[in-house]
């Protein structure tokens, strides 16, 4: 996994400087782990180098001088948070390498441990610093960090488990000599690209020192050592196994696992730590290896051999591009070479190098996910992409080499982020397929292509006549403008799918078939509600013109869904007709919510519509939830061709609400919440932990009351916590069937809320978010029935619920089939209700907000919960520690 990041409260120092031995003596007996060690260039600054006494500890912890009790800076509030605790621990073959090893083995992997944690604090000290000016807008760098590294050996269960505490005061010294708070995003920012420089520190040291081979990497970028069992790994995990033992335990006794369940379950089941010497330790070690069938001598041999598998791999790709395994840095156990040999880093081979930048320069790369990124998620993603034969060979020094050459060969430099101070990068791949995008789209902009005559649009107002004047003029702009590719964007509130069915109305008037798609099942829900027939999403709607295009169709076999017989001239409904294309000349494609569209998807679906002379109509806004995908798409496309804008709330009935909607789209996040203040709307309380019991008070009552409200959360693990809470408020109140129905690590009763997490749109008639409640359930035939918003009953099978292919799954392995939707993310709730969602959404930057929003349709309540983004910042006045919005 990668690194830990915890906040420390004030009074937590007392947790590490109990594991302190008080003196050689007692640390060689086992009472007691070794002092801590000074790190960090603020550290370095006040002269601070080598052990940290206890005394000193603690002043650190008040934003002393360690060594003088020297203020630094301001006092910390008693509400203030004093420290982070961000910890490093290596695979867990390395501690068992540790624990199994002679005296020589031990050290070295000691050593290599300690390698990686100077390595990521040097990293840190170049990326955290701190904010100046008003409102602390201007980030600077900082001298570095003022922390204080505590290394333990072993678990709570007595097993192997070599990992530091690095403790960061949250202090760091700016340019200008002043001691200021840390930039907490840096840290959270930086955490993981540091953790990679650990990595690669311990890795190269242990193949250096120990000729260590490395397989190829998880998830998180950990690799296992080549040769360690996986039974021995699992045996010296007694700590994990007693964790999951009891969340096991208490999850049969009906309780759901969440985020506060796993942390309660750490506390309640921390056994107090062994004390046992080195030898004792390090015997009992050897006897459980050799208890599971495994001669430790014999087993640290095998794992730490040199063999000839890299030379292998060297020779075999040297012929290919003229380098040599002979040259430096070319064979396993040689010192990482910081420099190049011929042309290369670190004696890689340049075929190796240039596979590996292909992968990261290509769509399942840097930019699978998102537009653009930082030299810190380049840092992080070479460290993975490392084949395992050469993983031991890079160091931290060589990865940001690599991390480097990738940006000056791979990557062009698009913007800077000035809220943190880093440079953000796309690939030439992803911009030429932007580049494409738009200039295919302005090429089609005279083609008078699916345009209305006056008299369909003025009978399509006849028979809406609720239309408001910027609705109108929308649906003449994407009616009557001829462009081949038209945009739309709708604000939150203003009754963008409405219009679309307006315009829907003209277009059928005219003769023309209108296609409609959308990101999500639910979505295209919404569209089908404003008449337009058989919408789908836009991967089934791309898989089907994939399939046109290649000739694949056949069409006595597509689904009902998609076949539509045309008319020819003379024929009548009963003749043979031949079947219609899936876009053609008179088809109008109208894609709602395509802000939430990858830019490569979107091209796509152009280049297929332009084939075929379709008119595109793409409506979002790209000011609210951007693209899980790499999607700058259509923010180019408005920018480039214009946009038919729809500007009238029409869901907010106060006009100065109704500007604090607008103010927190376009990111004004203190202006909109001034003004949710000076109408009484604005809630303070002290710390989070009240805050989330207040937004459940408030939810409660609404419930009891007959409204039914959701709450928005910013993270998932909230959302758990919320949903869990929710469902033991109704169930002690006696709104839920005694009968349950497991689902995974969920479990549902009859009268719970609940949200589907698969489209079943053709075979049961549910899509991905939609909503209900559930009506019955079928322990035997793990069946439940629901009673959907729409009035419709469905029954979800067994296959439904427990079926979960790896093409659903997507890499996300906590991916459910039903959950609770008691709460639920800001992103999820703009998907599945984007004509009827209420309050404002999150925003371009995504402010760190909770949203609680009633949803019987009409005039809506929303509740912000608003975190500081600073942690131990100053507030401003009135603000408290956190805060919530409420009508």
């Amino acid at each position: 996994m990668a690194a830990d990041l915890h906040k420390l409260a004030a009074g937590r120092e007392g947790y590490y400087t109990r594991e302190i031995a008080k003196n050689r003596e007692e640390y060689l007996s086992g009472h007691g782990e070794s002092p801590g060690i000074f790190h960090g260039g603020s550290a370095h600054g006040l002269g601070l180098e080598g052990e940290c006494s206890a005394e000193a500890f603690k002043r650190l912890f008040a934003w002393q001088d360690p060594r003088t009790g020297e203020q630094l800076g301001r006092a910390p509030r008693a509400d203030a948070m004093p420290a982070w605790d961000l910890v490093f621990r290596p695979h867990k073959d390395v501690s068992v390498l540790y624990a199994l090893g002679d005296q020589r083995t031990g050290s070295a992997v000691a050593e290599a441990h300690q390698a990686g944690v100077r390595a990521a604090v040097a990293y840190l000290d170049q990326q955290v610093g701190t904010r100046t000016g008003r409102h602390g807008v201007e980030h600077v760098q900082g001298e570095g960090l003022l922390a204080v590294g505590f290394t333990h050996r072993t678990s709570r269960a007595g097993d192997p488990l070599l990992h530091t505490h690095l403790i960061i005061a949250n202090r760091t010294r700016g340019p200008d000599g002043a001691w200021r708070t840390l930039d907490s995003r840096d840290l959270l920012n930086h955490r993981a690209s540091a953790d990679a420089m650990y990595r690669a520190a311990y890795q190269s040291e242990l193949s250096r020192s120990l000729g260590v081979r490395w397989e190829a990497p998880d998830r998180w970028g950990n690799r296992a050592i080549t040769g360690m069992p996986e039974e021995l790994r699992r045996g010296f995990s007694k700590r994990h196994e007693q964790i999951v033992a009891e969340l096991e335990r208490q999850e049969a006794s009906g309780k759901h696992r969440t985020a506060k369940l796993v942390q309660h379950v750490v506390h309640a089941t921390r056994p107090p730590k062994s004390h046992e010497t080195p030898e004792t330790l390090y015997d009992r070690w050897q006897q459980e290896a050799r208890a599971l069938g495994y001669e430790p001598e014999r087993l640290v041999r095998d794992v730490t051999k040199v063999t000839r598998a890299r030379e292998q791999h060297l020779d075999a790709t040297a012929g290919h591009d003229g380098a040599s395994a002979d040259a430096p840095g070319g064979t396993a156990g040689q010192p990482e070479h910081s420099g190049r040999s011929g042309g290369t880093v670190a004696g890689l081979p340049e075929r190796t190098i240039t596979t590996m930048f292909d992968r990261l320069a290509g769509p399942e790369g840097l930019t699978e996910q998102a537009s653009t990124f930082a030299r810190r998620q380049v840092l992080g993603a070479v460290g993975s992409e490392l084949p395992a034969e050469v993983a031991g060979m890079v160091g931290p020094a060589d990865l940001e080499r690599l991390a480097d050459r990738f940006l000056a060969e791979r990557a062009v430099s698009v913007m800077a982020d000035h809220a943190v101070g880093e440079r953000r990068y796309a690939t030439p791949e992803l911009l030429a397929v932007e580049r494409r995008l738009l200039e295919a789209a302005v090429s089609r902009a005279g083609e008078q292509t699916g345009v209305c005559s006056h008299d369909s649009v003025r009978a399509a107002f006849a028979a809406n006549s609720t239309i408001g004047a910027d609705q109108a003029a929308m649906v003449r702009d994407i009616t009557q403008g001829g462009q081949g590719v038209s945009v739309v964007v709708g604000k939150a509130g203003t009754g963008k799918t409405y219009a679309l069915g307006v315009a829907r109305h003209a277009w059928q008037l005219e003769g023309l078939r209108v296609v409609g798609a959308a990101p999500t099942g639910i979505a295209t829900v919404c569209l089908d509600a404003e008449g337009f027939e058989h919408s789908r999403t836009v991967d089934a709607l791309l898989g089907e013109l994939d399939q046109e295009r290649g000739g694949r169709r056949r069409p006595h076999r597509r689904p009902a869904q998609l076949t539509r017989k045309r008319q020819l001239p003379g024929q009548d409904g009963r003749q043979d007709g031949r079947d219609e294309r899936v876009l053609d000349a008179r088809t109008v494609l109208v894609v709602d919510e395509a802000g939430m569209l990858g830019s490569r998807k979107l091209a796509r679906l152009l280049d297929h519509a332009q084939d075929a002379g379709a008119k595109v109509v793409l409506v979002g806004d790209d000011q609210q939830l951007a693209s899980i995908e790499a999607g700058g798409g259509f923010r180019g496309l408005r920018l480039r061709l214009g946009a038919a804008t729809l500007t009238e709330n029409r869901r907010q009935a106060q006009p100065w609400e109704r500007e604090a909607v607008e103010q927190l789209r376009e990111g004004n996040v203190d202006q909109s919440l001034d003004a949710y203040r000076q109408h009484g709307r604005l809630v303070a309380t002290e710390t989070p932990s009240q805050l989330k019991e207040a937004m459940l008070s408030d939810w409660w009552s609404a419930f009891q009351q007959g409204r039914r409200v959701a709450i928005l959360a910013y993270r998932r693990d909230e959302v758990d916590q919320f949903n869990t809470a929710c469902q033991q408020l109704r169930d002690q109140a006696g709104h839920l069937g005694a009968d349950r129905l497991q689902v995974r690590d969920r479990s549902f009763a009859v009268g719970d809320q609940v949200v589907c997490g698969k489209n079943a749109l053709t075979t049961l008639g549910v899509a991905n978010a939609s909503r209900g409640h559930v009506v019955a359930l079928d322990a035997e035939q793990r069946q439940m029935t629901l009673q959907l918003e729409d009035g419709r009953q469905v029954t979800l099978p067994r296959e439904y619920l427990d079926e979960r292919p790896a093409w659903w799954l997507r890499g996300n392995p906590d991916r459910r089939t039903i959950d609770l939707a008691y709460a639920t993310t800001g992103h999820k709730a703009q998907r599945d209700h984007p004509r009827r969602g209420a309050g404002p959404r999150h925003q371009r930057r995504r402010p760190p907000m909770a949203v609680c929003r009633r949803q019987p349709w009409g005039r809506q309540d929303h509740l912000l919960q608003r975190r500081h983004a600073r942690a131990g910042g100053a507030r401003r006045p009135g603000a408290g520690g956190a805060g919530r919005a409420r009508r």
